[in-house]
């Protein structure tokens, strides 16, 4: 929602969280997925300081929100820790 050429970040208070999956992601040996999540997060909370502050559009949010999703949904797992006997246990 945009209020006065801002836009009205609601329901990011989980953005921080994504350092903890990328954590996991990186012990897990997923390294590609964990660079990509912390690259992700560091996406969404410059994108989201510079939205509140009026220097990005509704739809410019709007398109970077799609593109973040998209990262997420192709978060590429390590074929060599999947396929491995024991993994990470």
């Amino acid at each position: 929602m945009e209020n006065n050429g801002s836009v009205d970040i609601r329901h990011d208070q989980d953005v921080p969280k994504l350092h903890l999956i990328a954590s996991d992601l990186l012990f897990l040996g997923h390294h590609a997925a964990g660079e990509q999540t912390l690259k992700l997060v560091q996406d969404m909370s410059n994108t989201n300081y510079s939205a509140s502050r009026g220097k990005v559009s509704i739809q410019e949010y709007g398109k970077k929100y799609s593109e973040w999703q998209a990262t997420a949904r192709q978060l590429p797992g390590s074929k060599l820790v999947l396929w491995s006997l024991w993994g990470r246990i």
